[in-house]
């Protein structure tokens, strides 16, 4: 009996080892965790347990508690652990990251800050713009004084183109510009063979009459009004025996008309026109000189001439 007993033992102790042993090889592959070293003092006691009689009861307990805290350990442990550490660090990593750029947003508000410190700038530079207005302002000063400060005689025209009154010819004095110089035709007409001086002869390829009329208008210059035209009038005649000259001339100057003189041998005349009473900013004038000379054949001879002629213009300053 004791022979069986003793060999009961032994077979219970075998079997409590073969349990036991496999469940101490995955607690050791649990060490490297917090909860490895608890699990090993567990089955250290149950080895010497054997030896007592009540050795049977040995493996049912150790097998049933062994068993139970090795899957309830190894699952909970790994499982939790690992995943926790990860993410943890890397949602606490990427705020880290997140704060950087601040800085950035900082810089970047203070660069537009620094945009409307150039507006004036711009500003600044527009400010030249006005001194070009003085430019402007003096052109004015300098289309004045390029104004002419005298009369001018515009719209010069005579009646007989060709011969007599020389309107393409007559212009301002350019020592005076207030003087109209009068200018005259000379030579000979190509088509009648006649002279074109302003006379009347009985001389041979003369005429025995000459009459013209030269008109024009005088503008006065800013700031004057005309008071006074004055028209002269010089000139040459001659008469032999039965032979006779004569003429005469007459203007029209604004309203105002009038005859300026008859003659025979000596056409001079002058004649003014007043306007000083209620001045004039621009006037019209017309000139016409008539000449006629006669004599009967072999009995005499006639001639008169005008050499020259002109018109002055006195000024005085306009009243508003």
């Amino acid at each position: 009996m004791k022979r069986a007993g003793r060999q009961a033992t032994i077979v219970a102790m075998a079997l409590a080892w073969w349990s036991v042993a496999p469940a101490a090889q995955e607690q050791e592959a649990a060490v490297p965790q917090e909860q490895a070293a608890p699990a090993q003092q567990e089955p250290a006691p149950a080895a010497p347990q054997p030896e007592s009689v009540t050795a049977p009861q040995a493996p049912a307990t150790t097998a049933q508690e062994q068993p139970a805290a090795a899957p309830q350990e190894q699952p909970a442990a790994t499982p939790q652990e690992q995943p926790a550490v990860a993410p943890v660090e890397q949602p606490a990593t990427a705020p880290a990251q997140e704060e950087a750029p601040a800085p950035t947003r900082r810089v970047v508000a203070e660069e537009p800050a620094a945009a409307p410190a150039e507006e004036p700038a711009v500003a600044e530079e527009s400010e030249p713009a006005p001194e070009e207005d003085p430019a402007v302002e003096e052109e004015p000063p300098a289309e004045i004084i390029e104004e002419p400060q005298y009369t001018r005689f515009v719209a010069i025209n005579d009646a007989a183109p060709g011969r007599l009154f020389d309107a393409g010819a007559t212009a301002p004095d350019p020592g005076d510009p207030n003087r109209l110089v009068i200018a005259f035709h000379s030579g000979v007409d190509p088509a009648t063979f006649r002279v074109t001086d302003f006379r009347a002869s009985t001389a041979a390829f003369n005429h025995l009459s000459a009459m013209d009329t030269i008109s024009f208008k005088i503008e006065a210059p800013k700031g004057q009004r005309i008071s006074k035209v004055i028209y002269t009038q010089r000139g040459t005649g001659s008469q032999i025996r039965l032979g006779r000259a004569a003429g005469a001339t007459h203007w029209v100057v604004g309203e105002y008309a009038a005859q300026l003189g008859v003659f025979t041998t000596n056409p001079s005349v002058v004649g003014t026109a007043d306007f000083s009473a209620q001045p004039q900013a621009m006037v019209d004038v017309s000139i016409t000189t008539g000449l006629f000379a006669f004599a009967a054949p072999t009995s005499g001879s006639a001639s008169i001439e005008v050499t020259s002629a002109e018109v002055q213009v006195e000024l005085v300053p306009a009243i508003d």
